[in-house]
């Protein structure tokens, strides 16, 4: 955690030490955990005023304060993209995973959504002359399709990494497999945790799949609106720490068939427009002939409608050989 986000460094107007140090007895040191506590706790933590203060200088400092768009432009230019390995998928994606972005990948079983996640996991440890992020992973695991030892072939296959450099891209990936969607949400609430704990800072959040648990758990139109309810609570929480944090995060869905279309894709992803709202692009994946897959742009503030064409082999996400 940089020193200009701790609180014991930066000078706030109307806050001293006494204030500082009574947040810091309660594990408030940053600026980030400022942010993530809200304002209505901190309030009554120290005070409307101090609060207040201290909260505009957290967004101040996070460049989440009023900007021009020629700011903001210049400030796009410099957001590292993850490459994913494959120079196909990368085009689709603008150049890869952006850091601060939410990116699903959705499609039926077999399409390559879980063999995309092992890949970056990986990707993400490469330095950045390699367009990697140099940093972790926390690998949030739903139906148990997590392997390590995929993630071995792939590093030794397709990146030609020997045993030890294997070792440190597995000790990197921080791995859990959420048993419910409680369980799902606790492990968001740590991933703050993770960033400040890691040897390695954290760069990159993998959720494979997103809704399996929160589909099964509340089945039916009566469990509608407590289901969409607690996924918007996990999206808007996800997102909020890929903006303060500057993760990547990568989140793959099922699909459901939807019987009474006639023309077009008769699939769509689980989640309702509670997903669809808040995800930054939607790619959807599908099998064609000769074991190919396409990746597709279905949703983008700034991505070209467009696909592309790979092949999932040994080595991992590849490109279809012309």
């Amino acid at each position: 955690m940089g020193q200009e986000y701790e609180l014991s460094k930066v000078k706030v107007k109307g806050v001293g030490k006494a204030t500082i140090n009574k947040l810091a007895k309660e594990g408030i040191t940053t600026l980030k955990q400022v942010l993530d506590l809200g304002l209505d706790e901190l309030a009554r933590k120290v005070g409307e005023k101090r609060a207040r203060e201290l909260y505009k200088e957290a967004l101040r400092k996070l460049n989440l304060m009023p900007m021009s768009a020629l700011d903001y432009y210049k400030r796009r230019k410099t957001i590292p993209k993850l490459t994913t390995g494959c120079k196909a998928l990368d085009k689709l994606l603008g150049g890869g995973i952006e850091v601060g972005s939410l990116v699903e990948f959705y499609g039926e079983f077999g399409t390559g959504k879980t063999q995309i996640c092992h890949q970056l996991s990986i990707t993400a440890q490469l330095p950045r002359s390699r367009r990697g992020l140099e940093g972790s992973v926390l690998y949030i695991d739903t139906e148990g399709t997590f392997r390590p030892e995929r993630i071995v072939e792939i590093a030794s296959k397709k990146f030609r990494m020997n045993e030890r450099q294997i070792e440190d891209i597995l000790a990197n990936v921080n791995y859990v497999h959420v048993l419910n969607s409680d369980h799902q949400l606790m492990v968001a609430d740590e991933i703050p945790m993770y960033v400040e704990n890691s040897e390695k800072p954290l760069k990159l959040v993998i959720v494979d799949s997103i809704i399996a648990h929160f589909r099964a758990e509340y089945p039916g139109r009566e469990n509608l609106p407590t289901r969409q309810s607690k996924i918007n609570q996990y999206i808007r929480k996800l997102m909020k720490y890929a903006l303060m944090y500057d993760l990547a995060i990568v989140v793959t869905n099922q699909i459901v068939s939807r019987p009474d279309v006639f023309f077009g894709d008769p699939t769509m992803p689980v989640g309702g427009n509670v997903l669809a709202h808040i995800v930054t692009h939607r790619i959807a994946l599908r099998k064609v002939r000769e074991g190919k897959r396409v990746a597709k742009v279905i949703d983008s503030p700034n991505l070209p409608p467009n696909e592309v064409m790979f092949v999932i082999t040994d080595r991992g996400i590849e490109d279809v050989e012309e």
